[in-house]
C-alpha cells in the first residue's frame, strides 16, 4: 500500500469501504475537540500504521508535558511522504529535546507556552537551556528540523479569547488569571496571532496533488481552526 499525501479525515477511511490508510512514521495526528471539526490537538505518530477509521494511536507530543509514549485519539492524519533523511532529522530533534529536560524537574505547565509557538528558556547568563512549546509548536519545530516549513507563523490571523478558551479548554481557568496568562504569552484580551492545530492540516492538505516541499502555509482566517473548514462562527471572528 503506497503512502498517500495530503490530509485525511479517518471517518472516511475504513476497511469496510476498502479504503484503509497507510500512515507513515511522524505523520501529523489530529484530535477533534468536543465540537468537530474544530481540531483541538496535534501530535506526531510514533510508528508506521495502517488505520481503519478513527483510532487510538501512540504519539510523541506536547501534552503537556512532553511525552514519547502517549496514547491519543486520532481523527485526522496529515502526511507529506517524508524522506528517510527527513525522518532521521525529526528523530534526532526528538532526542535533542529530551536531553534538554534530563536535568530539570518541572511541572507540565512549565514546559508549555501558547504564544509564541516555541520559546527558549535561558540561564541567568543568557544561555539557551530548554524549549517550551504548544502542541502545535512541537510539531512545527520537529518538521522545521527536517527543513520543512508547515506554517508561516509571522502571518497568522488574530484569535480572540473565546477561541483560545475553546482551543485550550484545559487552560480555561489559567487564561482568566492575568499573571498566568502572561506566562503563556497571551496577556490581556487579544486578539493574538496563535498557531492553532487546525492550521497544520490545511498545510498538509496542499500536498494532495504534489509532494514537492512548499513555503509555510498562511491561514486565510480563523475558520481554518476547523478541518474541513467552516464559515467563521461569530464568536471565532478576529
Amino acid at each position: 500500500m503506497e503512502i498517500e499525501t495530503g490530509t485525511f479525515v479517518l471517518e472516511q477511511r475504513t476497511s469496510e469501504s476498502g479504503n484503509s490508510l497507510r500512515v507513515q512514521r511522524f505523520a501529523i495526528v489530529g484530535t477533534y475537540s468536543k465540537q468537530p471539526p474544530f481540531v483541538g490537538h496535534a501530535a506526531l505518530l510514533r510508528k508506521e500504521e495502517t488505520l481503519n477509521g478513527p483510532s487510538t494511536v501512540s504519539v510523541h507530543h506536547m501534552g503537556p508535558p512532553i511525552e514519547n509514549l502517549a496514547q491519543v485519539s486520532c481523527h485526522l492524519i496529515g502526511q507529506i511522504n517524508l524522506t528517510n533523511e527527513e525522518i532521521e532529522s525529526i528523530e534526532n530533534w526528538l532526542a535533542d529535546v529530551d536531553t534538554q529536560y534530563c536535568d530539570w524537574k518541572l511541572l507540565p505547565f512549565q514546559q508549555y507556552i501558547i504564544k509564541p509557538h516555541m520559546k527558549w528558556e535561558k540561564s541567568e547568563k543568557g544561555r539557551p537551556i530548554r524549549q517550551r512549546f504548544s502542541c502545535v509548536g512541537y510539531v512545527i519545530e520537529a518538521y522545521k528540523a527536517a527543513g520543512i516549513e508547515l506554517l508561516e507563523t509571522a502571518n497568522l490571523p488574530g484569535a480572540n479569547k473565546l477561541l483560545l478558551m475553546q482551543a485550550y479548554s484545559e487552560f480555561s481557568e489559567i487564561l482568566n488569571k492575568p499573571r498566568l496568562a502572561n506566562n503563556l504569552g497571551v496577556p490581556g484580551n487579544g486578539p493574538w496571532k496563535v498557531a492553532l492545530a487546525g492550521y497544520l492540516f490545511h498545510s498538509t492538505g496542499r500536498y494532495s496533488s504534489s509532494m514537492s516541499r512548499k513555503d509555510g502555509f498562511i491561514p486565510t482566517g480563523v475558520k481554518e481552526v476547523n478541518f474541513p473548514s467552516n464559515e467563521a462562527q461569530p464568536d471565532l471572528a478576529e
